[in-house]
């Protein structure tokens, strides 16, 4: 199937899918309907027309095809080529980290979208303004050969590509975790209503970092400080060179968001002004997506969301570099790891 704006210099592939540089498939394709009745010549015309329609990279899914019921193999391999496509945004994002988020997109048709809005303003009778406002996807984006190589080097990169290509019913939970976030990442498009963006974005941190919540449960404004707590710990660092030589920091030590408050408090009476915006970043990211959903708030700002969108991706590419190096599959293993750096210093007690 194509891929909308994205082009490829080689085959590449990632998780279960292959992509293919432009034009791929009509040279792939035997649509050769010499000898073939009318029925054949007319099938093979009509997907011809599709297949030399193709301008943009093919992505290429190998499957079992059935004898009956093809539905579900083909929704399978929708759902292999959304999860792929998701990897190569957060790759692109993190090798080109100055790209405008909101201009430069890729993906499977429905996925993705561009329009330009025609307005006019009027005072009474007389017009004022006349224009298009563009919203979504402005151009193709072309990876290179060098980005694919990059690609294949970066520890990041080769746990989602081992995770996509294990069976769902065997990842670990931490792999399940980092798919489930970047899906939900890739969904934030400027296609979408603010709200909804802030929301998608909260979801992939909860969804990487939040512990598990009892049924019936329901996620307090604590969990959120202990999400934020886990990020800024992947943060703050190297896997193996966090705090070397430094004093406990009251963002990771703190028990609880009032004994944060009560610490800022008295190293502010000292003078001091302890600021973690690694910390912040994700605590008012989680805060606007209770304002969201339980306040109805519309508007957040340009700036706000590119900021939460920035701090997803961050935090998602942390966790894949500690996941690679601790070997970890479970998000008590990070937790086990954060408690052990807090026991290892001063905990500020509830």
């Amino acid at each position: 199937m194509p891929v909308v704006q994205l082009k490829v210099p080689q085959a590449w592939r990632v998780g279960r899918v292959t992509f293919r540089p432009p034009g791929w498939l009509a040279t792939h394709a035997d649509l050769n309907a010499a000898d073939s009745d009318l029925a054949t010549v007319q099938f093979l015309e009509w997907a011809r027309e599709g297949i030399e329609g193709h301008s943009a990279s093919t992505a290429e899914v190998r499957v079992r095809w059935p004898e009956k019921e093809t539905q579900p193999t083909i929704d399978a391999a929708i759902e292999n080529v959304r999860d792929s496509i998701a990897v190569l945004l957060l790759y692109q994002h993190a090798r080109y980290p100055t790209l405008n988020r909101d201009v430069q997109q890729f993906g499977v048709h429905g996925d993705i979208g561009a329009t330009a809005w025609r307005f006019t303003v009027t005072e009474r009778r007389r017009i004022l303004v006349a224009g298009h406002h563009w919203l979504g996807i402005i151009g193709d984006w072309e990876f290179s050969r060098d980005d694919v190589r990059a690609f294949r080097t970066d520890p990041r990169f080769a746990y989602l590509d081992r995770a996509l290509r294990t069976s769902p019913l065997r990842r670990t939970e931490f792999q399940r975790r980092a798919i489930m976030a970047v899906r939900s990442c890739s969904l934030a498009t400027p296609m979408l209503r603010e709200q909804l963006r802030v929301v998608l974005l909260a979801t992939a941190l909860e969804a990487l970092l939040s512990a598990e919540v009892s049924p019936g449960g329901r996620h307090e404004r604590g969990e959120f400080f202990r999400i934020a707590q886990r990020a800024s710990y992947l943060f703050c660092g190297e896997p193996d060179h966090r705090y070397p030589s430094r004093p406990p920091c009251p963002y990771l030590h703190a028990k609880s968001e009032r004994a944060l408050t009560r610490a800022l408090e008295e190293r502010a009476k000292r003078g001091e002004q302890p600021v973690c915006s690694y910390f912040w970043h994700v605590f008012d990211l989680l805060q606007d997506r209770n304002d969201a959903l339980h306040s109805a708030r519309e508007r957040f700002g340009h700036r706000r969301l590119s900021w939460h969108a920035i701090t997803t991706e961050q935090v998602i590419l942390y966790a894949l570099e500690w996941a690679n190096v601790r070997g970890a599959s479970t998000l008590s293993e990070l937790q086990a790891e954060f408690d052990g750096f807090v026991q290892a210093g001063t905990a500020v007690s509830p």
